[in-house]
């Protein structure tokens, strides 16, 4: 009973702010009342409503796939394949700190030519900095919304500690591609070093290994392989 009633409670959340339509260029916000001052969009880049999953982009791409690869990666200037066949980046042209890896440059934030929701949403907006997921994180309390079956994240409701206005991150059970990352947020950070994977994001589903949900290490923040598709949740500059 209690999973059904998280998973209103998703539902509801348009009642439960009472700014529901400040707006800026057509998308709403929530003000969380965030030490930075820092407003969040109530939708992902892509979706008309808070719990749909919207579109899901590789960083630093502007536009969805139909699949996300090493071999169609945006900033991928050679593919190369390891003993097990798999394919896997050797030239990144962009955003890179190794020069076995490619071209070394000192980019350590997307720029706006390749930051997805100021591409799609315009100058007004654009992706998170990693430190500002860490700081939604941190200034809300979190519940988990399981779906109506009670087997899967559905996402989840964040309520301000400052002012209980709230927040809902989308957790997509659907299975496009395998490539595609449910419940994973970019950030528009670099991390740098010597793999396919220096960018960060939220990872909002967390199992243990036996595959049930980790509550107790929840929403974690991690790097990930740039050419997976993840959701973005864009701020307000």
């Amino acid at each position: 009973m209690m999973k059904r009633i998280y998973f209103l409670m998703a539902l509801l959340l348009p009642f439960l702010n009472s700014n529901a339509k400040d707006m800026i260029d057509g998308h709403e916000y929530v003000d969380l009342g965030l030490p930075s001052g820092r407003l969040w969009a109530t939708c992902n880049v892509g979706a008309e409503e808070p719990t749909e999953a919207g579109s899901y982009f590789a960083w630093g791409e502007t536009q969805p796939k139909k699949q996300y690869t090493d071999e169609n990666y945006k900033f991928n200037g050679k593919v190369e394949y390891d003993m097990d066949h798999h394919p896997y980046c050797k030239d990144i042209t962009k955003y890179c700190s190794d020069s076995t890896m490619g071209k070394v440059d000192s980019l350590s934030v997307l720029e706006d030519e390749d930051d997805a929701a100021t591409a799609n949403w315009g100058k007004a907006w654009r992706m998170p900095t990693i430190d500002e997921l860490k700081e939604l994180k941190e200034g809300c309390r979190w519940v988990c919304c399981l779906n109506d079956s009670g087997e899967r994240i559905a996402g989840w409701i964040g309520t301000s500690l400052v002012n209980e206005k709230a927040i809902f991150l989308p957790v997509s059970d659907k299975n496009e591609h395998w490539s595609v990352f449910k419940g994973g947020y970019w950030s528009s950070s670099y991390a740098g070093g010597k793999d396919f994977k220096p960018s960060y994001y939220l990872n909002c589903t967390k199992y243990n290994q036996a595959g049930f949900l980790n509550l107790n290490d929840f929403m974690t923040i991690h790097e990930y392989w740039r050419s997976y598709g993840l959701s973005v949740r864009a701020v307000v500059r």
